[in-house]
């Protein structure tokens, strides 16, 4: 806590449904404060940013690769709580599409945390998923990836169906520190003669972030 209870709070939400063959989106927030009356300073910074493309149009892609990233930093002085989250739904992109018959696929990417121990409350994930009427469930998740890092590569046949490719990173920090998560994949298809693999629907939910100097 500061002296006297002096604080500065910010919350922060973007999101945006557009969907084009190359798309991009990313954030930078800065902000140093220095209490009124009192000697304590506190200062955060945020870098956050993912991006996509895709290979072969939209009614029937070849591959679509993706990337990611959030970088957070906090520093305080004696007597004060610096903090940055990215989190809630944190730095998420969703993409959908629907495969018209049977398609052979691959998928393959590499998640990252740098700068800091393990910290339950941060996220790196990447996930292939099926819609079957009701709820969206795994046909592969990187969630068993030792700590959450490293490279992945998986493949099989998709059956007719709808599906989505979802990322997401989380992150805090706080006090003094730097930290960064990471991720990039190429989803890659196959398909059967005559089939049809459209990239339906997209969505790129960017940014939650909060900060908190108290």
């Amino acid at each position: 806590m500061g002296h006297a209870a002096d604080a500065i709070s910010d919350d922060v939400t973007a999101t945006s449904n557009l969907l084009l063959a190359n798309g991009a989106a990313s954030a930078t927030f800065h902000d140093t404060s220095i209490a009124h009356g009192f000697s304590w300073a506190a200062a955060v910074d945020a870098d956050i940013a993912h991006n996509y493309a895709v290979t072969g149009g939209l009614s029937n892609f070849q591959s679509i690769s993706a990337a990611g990233s959030t970088d957070l930093h906090t520093s305080a002085g004696t007597d004060v709580l610096s903090q940055m989250a990215s989190q809630n739904p944190g730095n998420e992109l969703y993409l959908y599409f629907t495969a018209a018959a049977n398609t052979a696929y691959t998928f393959s990417g590499n998640l990252g945390w740098n700068g800091y121990a393990i910290d339950p409350g941060n996220q790196t994930q990447l996930s292939l998923q099926h819609f079957d009427g009701i709820v969206w469930g795994n046909v592969y998740s990187t969630t068993a990836q030792p700590n959450g890092t490293g490279a992945f590569n998986t493949g099989g046949t998709l059956a007719a169906g709808d599906y989505r490719l979802y990322s997401t990173l989380q992150d805090r920090a706080f006090g003094t520190e730097t930290k960064n998560l990471s991720f990039n994949y190429t989803f890659s298809t196959v398909p059967e003669p005559a089939s049809l693999v459209a990239l339906a629907a997209g969505a790129m939910t960017l940014i939650r972030r909060r900060r908190r100097l108290a």
